[in-house]
This record gives structure tokens, sequence and C-alpha cells, in this order.
């Protein structure tokens, strides 16, 4: 997940374009913050209906805690193992926001 909170401008516009085909796309491996249970995970992203959705694997949670709405959804995105953005703007201004878990 580390791999994407600190993704640079070009990284995120080729993941936009690898997601043009409607195909879903799995990383595997990706380090989760140290708040987690687990060490890493597997994270995928999907463009369906214009929705762009990011799922994560089951069972992971997060003990650190605070009133962000950032921090809030990424619990309720563990929760569910998925959430979903309109816009592709908004997954990446998402998952940029999550640095306040690495700190």
């Amino acid at each position: 997940m580390r791999e994407f909170v600190f993704g640079n401008d070009e990284q995120f516009k080729d993941l936009k374009r690898q997601l043009q085909d409607g195909q879903l796309i799995v990383f595997k491996n990706c380090t989760l913050p140290a708040c987690c249970k687990r060490a890493s995970c597997r994270i995928g992203f999907e463009k369906t209906h214009g929705m762009y959705t990011v799922l994560i694997d089951y069972g992971i949670t997060c003990s650190k805690t605070g009133r962000s709405i950032y921090l809030t959804q990424f619990h309720q995105f563990l929760r569910d193992g998925e959430i979903r953005f309109l816009d592709f703007n908004d997954l990446k201004v998402f998952l940029t926001k999550l640095k306040l878990l690495y700190r």
C-alpha cells in the first residue's frame, strides 16, 4: 500500500492508463502501515461503469485512531474490503492522504 500512498504523478497516470481496459489489476506484497496487524497485502484496482474501485484483502485491521476523514475512510475500506470513487483524482487523493499512517 505504501507503494501507492507515496506514488508520484507519473505512476498514477500509468495506473489510470492501465485501468482503461476494464481489467482488474492486482498488486501483491504491498506494504501496510505499522498500525496494521499484517505487514503486507494484495491491493486491486478496477474501473467499471465509470467508477474506480480499490480492493484490499479481508481481515486487516488498523489500531490507529483519530478524527481524520481519511483515517475513517481507511478503517471502512479495511472493514469492507473495497472503496469506490467516481473520479480517479479522488482515488489518488484518498491514497496520498494516507501518508499520515506511515509517520
